[in-house]
């Protein structure tokens, strides 16, 4: 029985099977998972494999370079088409799904560590080096240890992503410098260097104290409210968070002084096992993705709002608190989004400008096409454009940006905590010449562009800046009246607040919009 499973099973008295070949089995599925740019450096691991008595792991293994084991041929009637099948219904198990990113050896040239917390995900990089690789696992454990149990005490996030660089100093002694940007707040960069023996003492002390000011900074990105901090505090005080602490800056110093900076190094592992070269031209492919829900799936789902009956966060994992990504929180904070433009050219797709007054507006369309490209052909940023808002003001309506692919998000999986932002913005013109030029053409077209304007001090007229710009698709975006809306549209619900007095026709007195806005405001009124 390997270490690992037997750690397991003392932990878990009980609740692992008895069956030698766990580990091994589900050893398996990291392998199954390798890209293909790194099967070339794996052909030393099958006899390692073997060697540690890991016989499932050292067929999987050789399996992608592309061996068949000669026991399994013989039990498949000499078939390799049979051997295939075998292997793609050993795939297809649950353990596929659980293994959540492709696998690191240590051959590759820079390690992600990456945690999800509270909703955010976490990544930590750092360069293929023994001190730095033992520093990102100390961060992450920290902040694993400080905001792991948040959600329990109804803290999440607000944002989607924590990147955080690691970079190595060649000083001579220990230091630890954090740079940090309010311009950029999803990012930090962390430059360290090694200690010396003289040094221990001090440099515990130091990476301590760093350690509370990197998580500090971290926190207050991730938190909106004095009320969050005040959770925040009572947590760390009655979980005793703190003290945990000093294990991980102990686990840092006591063992990388113990073991040296070579000891699990790939190359050193397997350094004296023969090669097993990559025969394979091509990746095999033993696990189909299953395809995100198609609209009408998504027109057959019982949306419910609020907590189902009887529901807990202590239900879930950290890893099943999923948050979109379209909303970077603290950038459209800086971004102060304040109104919407729509520009109209001639032989040109209709544009709609949205209009900041900082320059973290255009940082926001920056991210975008990082992510999705100049042409979000995947429809990821959603727009509803919901009219009829106000019975009092005939012409008002609201624009919503949020996700539009929310429920591709949940991939069939139930029991999950989703935080979904958005950002909404009521426009309050007299009459309705703009909004409906432009509906007019968008639904001609389907296709329109969207792009970052600024609007500022001391000028009349926005700079509208089309050298962002983004192409949209006609499935991301809605123009519809209040009363149109669907329970399944979440992004739309979302662009609904309480104090709307939507125009509702006589024929459509049970339309969704009346549930929903009885659910708003029952949540406003606790």
């Amino acid at each position: 029985m390997h270490i690992i499973e037997l750690i397991a099973r003392n932990a878990y008295p009980g609740a692992i099977p008895d069956d030698n070949n766990n580990f091994d089995a589900l050893l398996a599925y990291p392998i199954f998972k390798t890209p293909f740019e790194k099967l070339p450096f794996l052909g030393k691991l099958p006899q390692y494999l073997d060697g540690k008595g890991l016989p499932l792991s050292a067929i999987a293994c050789r399996y992608e370079l592309g061996y068949y084991d000669e026991k399994m041929l013989q039990e498949h009637n000499e078939s390799e088409e049979k051997v295939d099948e075998f292997m793609k219904m050993w795939a297809n198990q649950p353990a596929w799904d659980q293994i959540r990113y492709d696998p690191w050896y240590g051959f590759e040239k820079e390690s992600v560590l990456q945690s999800r917390i509270m909703g955010c995900t976490f990544k930590v990089r750092s360069k293929n080096d023994m001190f730095s690789i033992e520093f990102a696992t100390t961060l992450l454990a920290t902040l694993e240890c400080f905001l792991g149990t948040g959600f329990y005490n109804k803290l999440y996030s607000r944002v989607s992503i924590f990147e955080i660089e690691i970079n190595k100093s060649p000083k001579e002694s220990f230091s630890i410098e954090v740079g940090y940007s309010r311009d950029n707040p999803t990012y930090m960069s962390i430059t360290i260097s090694e200690f010396n023996n003289a040094e221990f003492q001090h440099a515990h002390g130091v990476l301590s104290s760093k350690l509370i000011e990197i998580i500090s900074t971290i926190i207050s990105a991730m938190l909106i409210s004095n009320d969050d901090f005040q959770k925040l505090k009572e947590m760390v005080e009655n979980e005793f968070v703190l003290a945990r602490t000093e294990v991980f800056t102990d686990s840092l110093f006591y063992g990388y002084s113990t073991f040296g900076p070579e000891v699990f190094t790939y190359s050193k592992v397997v350094r004296e096992f023969d090669e097993e070269p990559l025969i394979r031209s091509q990746k095999v492919v033993l696990h189909e993705e299953s395809d995100p829900p198609d609209d009408e799936e998504i027109e057959k789902r019982n949306v419910i709002y609020g907590s189902p009956p009887g529901f807990s966060p202590h239900q879930s994992k950290n890893d099943e608190v999923l948050m979109t990504d379209i909303i970077s929180i603290p950038l459209w904070d800086l971004g102060n989004w304040c109104g919407t433009l729509f520009l109209i050219y001639q032989d040109y797709l209709p544009v709609l400008s949205l209009i900041f007054k900082n320059e973290a507006g255009l940082k926001i369309f920056d991210e975008w096409i990082n992510k999705y490209g100049t042409d979000d052909r995947e429809n990821e940023i959603g727009i509803r454009i919901i009219k009829g808002i106000d019975s009092e003001h005939p012409y008002w309506y609201r624009i919503g940006i949020g996700s539009n692919s929310f429920f591709s998000n949940l991939k069939g999986k139930t029991n999950h905590i989703i935080i979904n932002p958005c950002r909404m913005h009521t426009m309050q013109p007299s009459n309705d010449k703009n909004i409906g030029l432009f509906e007019h053409l968008q639904s001609k077209t389907g296709d329109y562009v969207i792009c970052p304007s600024i609007i500022r001090e001391g000028k009349a007229s926005p700079e509208t800046h089309l050298e962002k710009q983004i192409l949209k698709h006609a499935g991301s975006i809605r123009i519809m009246n209040a009363y149109e809306i669907e329970k399944t549209d979440v992004l739309a619900v979302e662009s609904i607040i309480p104090a709307d007095k939507p125009i509702i026709p006589p024929e459509c007195g049970n339309c969704d919009i009346v549930e929903i806005l009885t659910h708003k405001k029952t949540i406003s009124n606790k």
